[in-house]
């Protein structure tokens, strides 16, 4: 199994010398993203719903830098290094970004602190929370929102632990459930996987070596850097004033009526975002369809409750249970999707078990990882947080559903 696991690894371009450079630029982007996001504003976009911007960045660095190494006559990286590294980053870096880092430490110490104004929390619901969700020492929790003292490691290495291997459980049943519907998703339903087309068509096989380099095409570089420009100069301008800004985004066409139905249209601006416009023709037209339909949706429910007597509002500001719930409805729609996913994959997820019982079965052959190792690791790793929810003081269950 050790040979099967190290050939594949190689077959995919997962080598020491990549697993060793991607944790490096990790561990660099890191702070540079706490630093950028906090002070300025100015995101890496790692936690925030687009594509990382950063592992774009480095996988265009890598590519030039390794086509100028390979140019001195040194051996550089394989193109499926290269995109390995890529997809290193882009799952790895938001792990350590402001945007879940932040959340993943700040929410539970959180209300601690908070309970020093509203004493009743204390007999509320925090005397339910284990002592270990996080730090509850008096000083230690000040220090966290007031700074001024150096770090309590001892305090913190119980909660650290703890929601490391939650995490580290989580991420891993999902990735396991990857490996089980990956075939279906690729060779069956053709996703196209946009995040996936940007590298595959920007670095290139260079040689017989397979060494990656960038494309040579004069109309992607001209694409390219009138988009990296223009995003550039608006980033810097929001940092430093002083620079003029170069209006593509928020421009009103028809502003806010807050009297009357009317008011469930919201404002209507123009914003033309340079990445979401590539991002459009990858992805399959009937998504674009329901991207802008089921706004339309949206907006037309928020003018007929308005227009039943509800308080007048934007749709985008509409967080409420009341009709139309468009949260709520957003949350069935995700429940929806996710048992029409296995409904479709139903076929493919029945050969994938029955090969799992079936000695000597091909079904499998291809795959990154056995179906019966990915089952088994999926079991796991769900067990496991099915049994963190118990011990953390929850019924056994909810942590089943």
């Amino acid at each position: 199994m050790l040979s099967q696991a190290h050939e594949n690894s190689e077959r995919l371009g997962v080598t020491p010398r990549v697993i060793l450079l991607s944790l490096g630029v990790i561990a660099a982007l890191s702070p540079a993203a706490f630093y950028g996001e906090i002070l300025f504003g100015a995101t890496y976009e790692f936690g925030s719903g687009v594509p990382s911007m950063a592992a774009l960045a480095v996988l265009f660095l890598v590519a030039a830098l390794n086509q100028l190494v390979s140019g001195l006559g040194r051996s550089g990286l394989r193109r499926r290094e290269i995109l390995a590294l890529y997809a290193i980053i882009a799952v790895g870096a938001p792990l350590v970004s402001h945007g879940i880092l932040l959340n993943m430490f700040s929410t539970p110490i959180f209300q601690h602190y908070l309970a020093r104004a509203i004493p009743s929390w204390q007999t509320t619901f925090l005397h339910h929370m284990p002592s270990w969700f996080s730090v509850t020492d008096a000083a230690a929790v000040d220090a966290y929102f007031e700074g001024g003292a150096s770090v309590p490691w001892s305090l913190w290495w119980a909660p650290l632990t703890a929601w490391t291997s939650f995490m580290l459980a989580l991420y891993l049943a999902s990735l396991f459930l990857v490996v089980l519907l990956r075939r279906q998703w690729i060779n069956h339903e053709r996703l196209s996987f946009p995040l996936a087309q940007i590298p595959l068509a920007v670095v290139r096989a260079a040689d017989a070596e397979n060494r990656g380099r960038l494309p040579v095409s004069g109309v992607f570089w001209i694409g390219f850097l009138v988009s990296c420009s223009i995003t550039s100069v608006n980033r810097l301008a929001s940092v430093y004033p002083a620079i003029p800004n170069i209006p593509l985004a928020g421009v009103t066409i028809i502003p806010w009526n807050p009297v009357g139905p009317l008011a469930g249209l919201g404002a209507w601006e123009l914003w033309v975002v340079p990445w979401m416009i590539a991002v459009a023709y990858l992805i399959p037209k009937e998504l674009s369809f329901s991207c802008w339909f089921f706004w339309l949706v949206r907006i037309g429910l928020t003018v007929a409750a308005i227009t039943a007597g509800a308080t007048p509002q934007r749709p985008e500001e509409w967080w409420g249970s009341e009709f139309p719930a468009p949260t709520f409805q957003g949350g069935g729609a995700v429940l929806a999707v996710a048992l029409w996913v296995l409904w479709t994959a139903r076929r493919h997820t029945k050969h994938a078990f029955l090969s799992i019982f079936t000695r000597g079965s091909a079904a499998d052959v291809g795959e990154p990882l056995p179906y019966r190792w990915a089952l088994l690791g999926f079991l796991v790793c769900s067990a496991y947080l099915v049994c963190f929810y118990w011990v953390a003081g929850c019924r056994l269950q909810a942590g089943l559903i």
